[in-house]
């Protein structure tokens, strides 16, 4: 619904969809750096004398082990 509310017909959509997908694929590079900042920045909180919100803490406790095992994986729309 999103995709096409500029845009009519088919054709148009689909390219819409298109280059929304390539866009999304572009920023994992982006994305992956930030997420390396947040969980540097949340391992040295102590040191840094940085709080963060309980919730926020609990999720990135979830995930830190997944990300050093390299168990996280990119999903990426099209082929680099």
């Amino acid at each position: 619904k999103a995709v096409g509310l500029r845009q009519k017909g088919v054709v148009a959509n689909s390219q819409r969809f298109y280059q929304l997908t390539k866009l999304m694929d572009s920023m994992h590079d982006l994305v992956k750096q930030l997420h390396l900042f947040c969980l540097n920045t949340f391992l040295q909180s102590r040191a840094l004398s940085v709080e963060f919100p309980e919730m926020m803490s609990e999720v990135i406790a979830a995930q830190l082990p997944k990300i050093l095992a390299g168990m996280v994986k990119p999903l990426l729309f099209h082929k680099k």
